[in-house]
């Protein structure tokens, strides 16, 4: 593809999305949200998977899932769903 037809994609997609500017942010933003949360599902996810395969040893953890752990030995084992 040439560079000038190249550009003419790029003024045509600009003129049809020239007239929602509001909708792109927002899909933009919601994007992004989803994204981190995905990150952080997974952040979540893989220490439980973690602490099924090691027979909750602690000692080996580090990082992210130290501090999530951590952060959930203050709650009472019984009011854990995992």
């Amino acid at each position: 593809m040439s560079r000038v037809r190249k550009q003419q994609v790029w003024q045509h997609l600009f003129h049809l999305m020239k007239p929602y500017p509001l909708g792109i942010a927002i899909i933009i933003v919601l994007g992004m949200g989803a994204s981190l949360a995905e990150g952080f599902g997974l952040s979540l996810f893989l220490p439980f998977l973690e602490s099924l395969t090691h027979s909750g040893s602690t000692a080996t953890m580090s990082g992210f899932p130290a501090q999530l752990n951590q952060l959930f030995q203050t709650f009472p084992s019984l009011s854990k769903s995992f």
